[in-house]
């Protein structure tokens, strides 16, 4: 199976636990699913991501991941963040002139199909609309 996302982050400060860098779990992205609400709470097997600034860091979609342990130095967290999609996720073709009249009665699997529930489509990206880069991200691991 072809991995369907990448996550890159390019370290602006220095990656060190004590600083709140990025965690992960090792060989977690074999479980090709979302952690259990007790693994989350419990974090089996994470390690804190270590570099110096301006390298970067990155990892497969299924690997499970944090925002970083609690920062314990001054300063805020600075670091740029990217996760990159394949393309045949999403349809090629536009279907904008099918309006909402048109869609009125037609099941959810349809708008997917059509790009309406594709997060990329707007100004703000994945992060538009909720749940909608959940969502994506679990289909890409299915």
């Amino acid at each position: 199976m072809h991995n369907q996302l990448v996550t890159f982050c390019w370290a602006c400060d220095e990656f060190t636990e004590a600083a709140g860098s990025t965690r992960v779990v090792p060989g977690s992205h074999r479980e090709r699913r979302h952690p259990s609400e007790r693994e989350v709470a419990e974090e089996p097997g994470v390690v804190a991501t270590e570099c110096p600034a301006g390298s970067i860091v990155f990892w497969d979609g299924s690997t499970w991941h944090s925002g970083g342990a609690p920062r314990t130095v001054d300063g805020e967290r600075v670091v740029l963040h990217i996760t990159f999609g394949r393309m045949a996720m999403r349809p090629v073709e536009s279907y904008d002139f099918l309006d909402e009249d048109w869609l009125e009665g037609k099941p959810y699997e349809m708008r997917v199909l059509l790009g309406r529930e594709d997060f990329l489509a707007t100004p703000q990206g994945g992060f538009a609309h909720g749940m909608k880069l959940p969502r994506a991200m679990n289909w890409a691991k299915s």
